[in-house]
Parts: C-alpha cells; sequence; structure tokens
C-alpha cells in the first residue's frame, strides 16, 4: 500500500458575505482513500470581526465529522493584526472513503464580508 502526505483544500477564497451560510464541498478521488489528521482554515477580510464565523464538517453521505459549529476564528490564519488561531489536530486520523464529499457548512456571523478557505492535512491511502 503506498501513501502520499496530502493537502486536501476546499475552493479557495469561498466569498461569504456578513449573515449568509455557504457550503463549499471537494470530493475525495476514485483512486485513493484520505486520512485526515487535521483541519485548517485560512480567513480574508477587509474590517476586524465583531462575531464568530462557524463552519460544520460533513460528508456526503451524510456523517458528521463535527457535532457542533465550531468558530473558525479559534483555528484560522488571518491577513490583519497578525492574528494566527491553532489548528485542530486529531488524536487519530479518520479514514474518508473514496468518491466521498466533503462539506464544510460555513455561516458568517462576524459583521464583515469573508473569503474563507478550509484546509484538510493527512495522506492519501492509495488502493492497490
Amino acid at each position: 500500500m503506498r501513501t502520499a502526505f496530502y493537502i486536501l483544500s476546499l475552493p479557495f477564497q469561498t466569498a461569504v458575505t456578513n449573515g449568509t451560510t455557504v457550503s463549499p464541498e471537494v470530493q475525495i478521488g476514485n483512486e485513493y482513500d484520505f486520512e485526515i489528521y487535521e483541519v485548517r482554515a485560512s480567513i480574508y477580510k477587509l474590517a476586524v470581526p465583531t462575531g464568530p464565523v462557524l463552519c460544520s464538517l460533513k460528508l456526503s453521505g451524510g456523517v458528521n465529522l463535527t457535532e457542533n459549529p465550531t468558530d473558525l476564528f479559534a483555528i484560522a490564519s488571518q491577513n490583519i493584526a497578525n492574528y494566527s488561531g491553532y489548528p485542530i489536530k486529531l488524536a487519530v486520523g479518520d479514514i474518508i472513503e473514496s468518491s466521498t464529499k466533503v462539506i464544510a457548512e460555513i455561516t458568517n456571523n462576524s459583521g464583515a464580508n469573508v473569503n474563507v478557505q478550509i484546509q484538510l492535512i493527512g495522506r492519501k491511502i492509495f488502493k492497490s
């Protein structure tokens, strides 16, 4: 079995208007499973936030990867005020099967329009 470190990113700089929810998604390739070790985020904004940008992760089969929404400011790097959050590290990798979609439901309550990207850090597990 061959494996390779990989960063699986949802669409770069998904625009999220204040007070709205978007659901960008990315599909795991057909030729490999993906073992996720860490979740990171980047937030690009033009104004100082006054509230949270929340994110829930789920799989296309309906399985939730997060029980409750996570405030992305807690785990994200941001482009103003030299702020950097801490990524969510999983104690044990979670394997996502090939051809599965990962969906991020992002709700912006920050008081400003933002662009967000979610990165899943892990490894590809190629099928033999």
